[in-house]
């Protein structure tokens, strides 16, 4: 009898598992695509919560009165934190070989501002046109907020641009 049950469950649980659907993690969201799907929408209500409105204004803010029928409180939020330039302690610059931001996220040279090595990145990322990118990243007790430029002389500018205590 238990054995007759075993195979039951065995052959459930691999019939289970040949119907599972894989939910794919998107890694990279593309700036433009945001703006795009905010024109076009007729029910802006509906995306209210969709996307991380601070980091698509830490890549750019030339379409901010278009986020802030969205997200007006963020779009206040945002104005009242960033409305100074990144400190100079918070910035370096740092050799690359890449063409594109999407390698350089996986470059942990960019997120050593304390060299500890515990570092967990938040997914997805915010990318605009492939030089510049949001990123935060995890690490013992805290999250760190990166903004990365990806500048001409094969070099990129990571600016740290707040940290929060988990």
């Amino acid at each position: 009898m238990r054995s007759y049950i075993f195979l039951a469950l065995l052959f459930f649980g691999i019939a289970t598992i040949g119907n599972c659907q894989v939910k794919k993690t998107q890694f990279t969201i593309d700036y433009r695509t945001i703006v795009n799907e905010l024109r076009s929408s007729k029910n802006l209500k509906a995306l209210e919560s969709k996307w991380d409105y601070e980091s698509i204004l830490m890549l750019d803010t030339s379409d901010i009165r278009l986020i802030s029928r969205v997200a007006p409180k963020e779009v206040a939020d945002f104005r009242k934190v960033f409305s100074y330039p990144i400190d100079k302690k918070n910035r370096k610059v740092i050799s690359t070989d890449k063409s594109s931001i999407d390698y350089c996220i996986k470059d942990y040279r960019l997120y050593q501002f304390d060299n500890s090595q515990k570092l967990k990145i938040d997914y997805p990322v915010y990318v605009k046109d492939k030089k510049v990118a949001v990123i935060r990243i995890y690490n013992n007790g805290y999250t760190e907020c990166l903004r990365i430029t990806l500048l001409k002389r094969k070099q990129l500018l990571v600016e740290l641009m707040y940290i929060t205590i988990d």
